[in-house]
């Protein structure tokens, strides 16, 4: 007979962490960069619970984005 190993509640909580922390870094660094607001809602939609979460920061990520790209071609070195 093989003995189980069970998880203690310790290990069981850092390996959602660790889980939830995996999936956020994916969206952040995979996903979003690339990503519209269009893109998005319909994520959203299909998925509330998990994309909700980011809304705000696909928000000002996007805003920041569209900032950025109007002074692209801007000389003035204050402007940046």
């Amino acid at each position: 007979m093989s003995k189980v190993k069970v998880k203690t509640q310790k290990q069981h909580f850092w390996e959602s962490h660790r889980k939830i922390g995996d999936a956020d870094k994916i969206f952040m660094f995979d996903i979003l960069p690339d990503l519209t607001l269009a893109e998005f809602e319909i994520l959203a939609k299909k998925r509330p619970p998990m994309y909700e979460k980011y809304r705000r920061l696909v928000e000002i990520t996007i805003r920041d984005r569209e900032y950025d790209e109007a002074f692209d071609d801007c000389d003035d070195p204050y402007r940046r």
